[in-house]
């Protein structure tokens, strides 16, 4: 992710990079023991590796990458306010 994620910042594909560092950040949680890796977490973050891929082959094709559905835009802001709940 931190290479998708630098390559689209160098490309200028700034929903794309910013998508990217969203789900590395969700991840980074998970494995710091801050965010469970429950039903909710696989859920949401199978749908936003398929957007991520979605992504990708809207770049490849020479198309606008579209933004984020606000349906999973929720899931992954709801995750990271659980994974920033349990620092506080």
């Amino acid at each position: 992710l931190h290479t998708l994620s630098e390559g689209a910042r160098q490309a200028n594909l700034p929903l794309m990079s910013g998508f990217a560092d969203q789900l590395q950040s969700v991840y980074a949680s998970v494995l710091d023991a801050r965010l469970a890796s429950d039903d909710a977490f696989f859920t949401t973050m199978i749908a936003a590796h398929e957007k991520l891929l979605d992504m990708v082959d809207q770049v490849a094709a020479g198309q606008n990458i579209l933004p984020v559905s606000a349906e999973l835009q929720a899931g992954l802001d709801s995750l990271s306010l659980a994974a920033a709940a349990d620092v506080a």
